[in-house]
């Protein structure tokens, strides 16, 4: 009897695993990145295409921007079953066309250290994440970029960063997507980016795609 009871006991339980996993919902995938946002006629955003090219419609958005614009964005979405995404969080990254050197005022072309988080050419920008040591959230540091040609033509980018002299306290995070169709680059050609780090300086070399 006892063991009859035990494997009553199991069945009983193993009914009660296959019903709870039955009607658990499904799980949405998260994806976060760089993408690029479209706005409808009242100015919410309807639509959203990564740089790999995949394209969601969103399902719901409670931000209100510019009526129908494009804009480039950092976001992070969980995307349903029906390829609809729902927006969990969105920030707007500095996208600009980048400015010559020369032509960036002396305050601002101050190279104060910054930490490549993460940098890739997609969708036909060079999108970069920094981390920059402030004192507090509140800091007002001023962080921009400009693009030069070297004496052999290579097209180069460079972050600048002016810290103000502030208390290294806590890490902030930035986002930069430079816009890249006007320099007539090709598949394959070689885009440089530059900077100064805390441990060591930056000097890179991507491959346009």
């Amino acid at each position: 009897m006892k063991r009859l009871a035990r494997i009553l006991s199991a069945v009983s339980l193993l009914t009660l695993a296959l019903v709870s996993c039955e009607k658990r919902e499904p799980i949405d995938t998260m994806f976060s990145g760089f993408m690029t946002s479209h706005t409808d006629s009242q100015g919410y955003i309807t639509s959203l295409v990564t740089d790999m090219g995949e394209r969601y419609k969103v399902e719901y958005d409670k931000v209100r921007l510019m009526p129908d614009t494009i804009y480039r964005v950092v976001a992070t979405l969980a995307i349903g079953a029906d390829s609809t995404a729902t927006i969990r969080q969105i920030v707007a990254p500095d996208s600009y066309k980048a400015p010559w050197e020369n032509n960036v005022p002396a305050a601002m072309r101050v190279q104060d250290p910054v930490e490549l988080i993460s940098y890739y050419i997609g969708g036909g920008f060079l999108n970069i994440k920094v981390g920059i040591k402030v004192q507090d959230a509140d800091s007002r540091h001023s962080v921009s970029y400009a693009r030069q040609y070297s004496n052999s033509g290579k097209l180069r980018f460079t972050i600048f960063h002016n810290a103000y002299n502030e208390a290294e306290m806590i890490t902030k995070y930035l986002y930069m997507s430079i816009p890249l169709s006007q320099y007539g680059l090709h598949e394959n050609d070689k885009v440089f980016l530059r900077c100064k780090g805390y441990e060591e300086d930056y000097d890179l070399e991507l491959t346009y795609r």
